[in-house]
């Protein structure tokens, strides 16, 4: 997975429609877990990611309460991505600003840093 270009691909969509811009931060977030294990996300459901990545922390030491509490915001949050792809609903932007600091949150926890995460960030506010 080429970071750079998948960071860059999130920074467009941010501002533009909620609900693909959370589906993509989510597609993202199931593109990492296939650096963790070879194509994982082709027939894992989004639970079990979410899983592979609270192990993953926990082996590195690194599941703290604010990382394990935002991967299960964003598992909790995978429903409405689903509603996204398969009845072609909208996310609200409050929707998508919560979303974005769970995916910076996700970020931090394993160690991606981008100045264009600085980008996402600035959208929150």
């Amino acid at each position: 997975m080429d970071f750079q270009t998948a960071l860059e691909r999130l920074v467009s969509l941010a501002g533009t429609d909620p609900g693909f811009y959370v589906l993509a931060l989510h597609s993202f977030i199931e593109g990492f877990s296939n650096t963790l294990v070879p194509n994982f996300s082709t027939t894992a459901k989004f639970n079990e990611i979410i899983d592979l990545l609270m192990y993953q922390l926990e082996k590195n030491g690194a599941l703290t309460v604010e990382n394990r509490t935002a991967l299960i915001r964003i598992a909790k949050e995978h429903a409405g991505t689903h509603r996204v792809r398969h009845q072609f609903i909208s996310l609200t932007k409050e929707e998508a600003q919560a979303a974005t600091h769970n995916f910076l949150c996700f970020c931090r926890a394993f160690s991606i840093s981008d100045r264009r995460l600085d980008t996402l960030k600035a959208t929150l506010t």
